[in-house]
């Protein structure tokens, strides 16, 4: 809306579950145990240091009009395959393409 209306170029950057290693760690027990609980981000996740760089990026890019990304880790936080975290906890999820091993959906 900024862009359109104000001519404003702007980079919009949309993060999943953000944090340190140790947080991280402890989330993917807890994902784990309850795989449910990780749905809503689809098991992805994103350290620290690599926002707080996207977030650089975003304000030092030369971009013309909206730019918009999705950021996350290119594996899940799950021990388990993206194909059977999705057969079993969203059937029925409409998929482009199949899912390597633990690539983030």
């Amino acid at each position: 809306m900024a862009w359109r209306y104000w001519g404003i170029d702007i980079v919009t950057l949309r993060f999943p579950n953000v944090g340190t290693v140790a947080s991280l760690t402890e989330r993917s027990a807890k994902m784990t145990a309850d795989p449910r609980s990780g749905l809503n981000e689809a098991w992805s996740y994103l350290d620290v240091r690599d926002a707080a760089r996207a977030i650089e990026l975003g304000l030092t890019a030369k971009t013309h009009g909206a730019q918009a990304f999705f950021l996350a880790a290119n594996r899940t936080l799950m021990p388990y395959r993206t194909e059977e975290l999705l057969d079993t906890y969203a059937p029925g999820t409409p998929k482009l393409r199949p899912f390597v091993e633990r690539e983030v959906p």
